[in-house]
């Protein structure tokens, strides 16, 4: 946690430059209305080694990335409070409370709050999204409206997830980070796009990406996935000759880990198990039992009893 609260007012806006860069990455701010109290604080959760969420409460100003910065993250507000603009790539998103944007680390951008304002901030390796089908150089500075479906579930569950950090395990923790990846993915993504086809040039991440968004389809295969990608089944596999086991493996691996997570987590206690089964892609509640019980040594329901 990062707060001017005990820092004496001359001093505010010095310790403030600091704590955005130690927060988020290198930055250089100016205050708006020079000479008045600046406030500030930054409540950082750092969820695993994909995602960190915070919030930042803050009095007006102008931050900048500088151009030449090396970055390899993007980073998403998603506004509360006031409103902000967010400049990168010739474009600039104006955020009111609900909107969300996007932008890159990688590049040049800059932030303006004219007044204070509260925002969520979601940091995440750039290949989470672009994994996910994300070209960034077209996505970022575009807001992301609050009354469009896709954000509206993004933003609630990233401010649910947020708030019931702390009543959270590790195994629920990555899964449901996951879960909002593919969320804010889905809701920058243009209505209707489909995943690129890349040929030349796939990684285990791009592919890991695409299979995690993808487990719910009891369908989901190598011909599949190798057809979405425009590559041979063949070429898919020798990607994942790397003795961490196959790519049939590591789906099988991702979809009980999402379904051990759901049974585990209480918000989820009155759902069934052919439920939870279904919406991780198991034919049906006896496959997943199946499953389990070779991993777990337990079925679902007792897994669930014993942590009742």
């Amino acid at each position: 946690m990062y707060t001017t609260d005990d820092v004496a007012p001359p001093e505010r806006f010095d310790y403030w430059r600091d704590a955005i860069c130690a927060a988020y990455v290198r930055l250089d701010a100016d205050p708006v209305g020079i000479g008045s109290r600046f406030d500030g604080s930054i409540d950082v959760q750092t969820w695993n080694d994909t995602l960190r969420m915070s919030h930042v409460a803050a009095g007006g100003q102008v931050v900048r990335r500088p151009s030449g910065a090396d970055g390899d993250d993007c980073l998403l507000s998603i506004q509360l409070v006031g409103t902000g603009r967010i400049s990168q790539e010739g474009r600039t998103a104006v955020l009111s409370a609900g909107d969300m944007a996007l932008y890159d680390s990688s590049r040049s951008y800059e932030l303006v709050f004219d007044s204070p304002f509260h925002q969520i901030v979601v940091q995440f390796p750039r290949e989470q999204l672009t994994g996910r089908g994300i070209d960034l150089a077209s996505t970022v500075a575009r807001r992301c409206a609050a009354e469009a479906a896709t954000t509206a579930v993004g933003t609630a569950l990233v401010r649910s997830l947020f708030s019931h950090a702390e009543g959270l395990d590790t195994l629920s923790t990555r899964a449901l980070s996951e879960h909002a990846l593919d969320c804010l993915a889905t809701a920058l993504r243009p209505q209707g796009a489909a995943p690129p086809r890349q040929g030349a040039g796939l990684t285990r991440a791009q592919v890991l990406a695409f299979a995690e968004a993808n487990l719910h389809d009891p369908a989901l295969s190598i011909a599949g996935i190798a057809d979405a990608f425009a590559v041979s089944p063949r070429t898919l596999q020798r990607l994942f000759d790397d003795g961490e086991g196959s790519l049939s493996e590591r789906i099988a691996r991702a979809r009980l880990r999402r379904a051990t997570a759901a049974l585990a987590d209480p918000s989820r206690a009155s759902s069934s198990i052919a439920s939870i089964a279904a919406v991780f892609g198991y034919c049906d509640a006896s496959h997943l039992a199946r499953v389990f019980r070779r991993a777990h040594g337990c079925s679902p329901s007792e897994y669930r009893a014993a942590r009742g």
